[in-house]
């Protein structure tokens, strides 16, 4: 480190590389458990009289919307350029169908709160709302973040709503078409 706070450009290129290293193994493991999880939920038949339920689908569609939504993360984590989610539109739009389905399964449940230690939809559905590009999937997740009064840990389905909300007025003065 130089003396005005500076790092050298070796040092940098260092962290660089071991932050890409660390990007990579996330990766490779994220397809892993991909590769286990996939035949895994087709292999279920949830319609069964034993053994599963529409908690067991409702757990399993969580854990898909959130490995789209993490594997989106760490492909993304060093761009530069907001145009590169012009590439996940179709995960994006995977994600809000999940969110759809969560939504479904768990609207009548009495085990449904307005609070919970569990990250369900919300910051998927903030993450899609400020990062997708196509102005009806950012709207479907806007949307769908007005359906009941929700937190999850530190996510306030409210305030991520609000915030959300507030970024696409302000890209909307941008937009050619559907996109922004």
């Amino acid at each position: 480190c130089l003396g005005n706070g500076e790092v050298h450009s070796t040092e940098r290129e260092k962290i660089h590389a071991e932050a890409r290293s660390y990007q990579a193994y996330h990766l490779a493991e994220l397809s892993k458990w991909r590769a286990s999880y996939d035949p895994l939920v087709a292999s279920i038949d949830f319609n069964s009289p034993i053994g599963h339920d529409e908690d067991d689908l409702a757990r399993a569609v969580y854990m898909r919307l959130h490995l789209i939504h993490s594997t989106i993360v760490l492909e993304t984590v060093f761009a530069t350029d907001e145009a590169i989610y012009d590439e996940y539109t179709v995960e994006f739009s995977e994600m809000i169908t999940h969110a759809m389905d969560l939504k479904g399964l768990t609207a009548n449940k009495s085990l449904t709160t307005n609070w919970t230690f569990d990250l369900g939809g919300v910051f998927p559905l903030y993450f899609i709302a400020i990062k997708c590009r196509v102005r009806s999937i950012r709207s479907q997740a806007l949307e769908a973040l007005k359906q009941g009064p929700r937190r999850e840990g530190i996510w306030d389905n409210f305030l991520v709503r609000t915030m959300a909300a507030w970024v696409q007025s302000i890209e909307e003065h941008f937009i050619e078409g559907e996109t922004v």
